[in-house]
């Protein structure tokens, strides 16, 4: 079996997202896949090349806005403009739909920002409603058990597309 580099992009203020991309990496681990989260320490991430694909887990904060620690990440990345095409990614989005005009703004954001740079999505956003689901993690576990068997085949696909 080929095992698959999944990189997490984590955006979270208040902690929320940030627990649930380590239940989402702790699952993927499970099932075989080597993961890990790309921007503990709040730098940018400038290397995208050891790894198969990404996965942004964030919330938003303020109007809307991206959390200060998926920041320096999203400016390196829309300053520089590196050829993601041998990526896949996917997001999970956090949001609380009392601010309908900003729900899930920052997921929006970054998939707008690696969709731009050539990645290709391999799962549709998934967007929790945090003002209305207490355990975001258990919604993103059952999202992700429907999202591995497609992205293990899409990532080989690209995967074999670089060779």
């Amino acid at each position: 079996m080929i095992e698959f580099r999944i990189g997490l992009l984590v955006g979270s203020q208040s902690g929320n997202a940030h627990l649930v991309a380590e239940a989402v990496m702790d699952r993927a681990r499970e099932w075989g896949m080597a993961a890990r989260i790309l921007n503990a320490a709040g730098d940018a991430v400038t290397d995208y090349s050891n790894i198969d694909g990404v996965l942004i887990c964030t919330s938003s904060h303020g109007s809307g806005e991206l959390p200060d620690n998926l920041t320096a990440s999203w400016q390196w990345l829309s300053s520089n403009r590196p050829d993601l095409s041998h990526l896949g990614y996917a997001v999970i989005a956090l949001g609380d739909t009392t601010y309908s005009a900003t729900y899930c703004a920052a997921g929006d954001t970054m998939d707008r920002l690696f969709e731009a740079l050539g990645a290709r999505r391999v799962q549709g956003r998934l967007r929790i409603d945090a003002s209305i689901q207490p355990f975001a993690d258990d919604e993103a576990i059952g999202w992700l058990e429907q999202w591995v068997p497609g992205v293990r085949r899409q990532l080989e696909d690209i995967r074999c597309s670089r060779n």
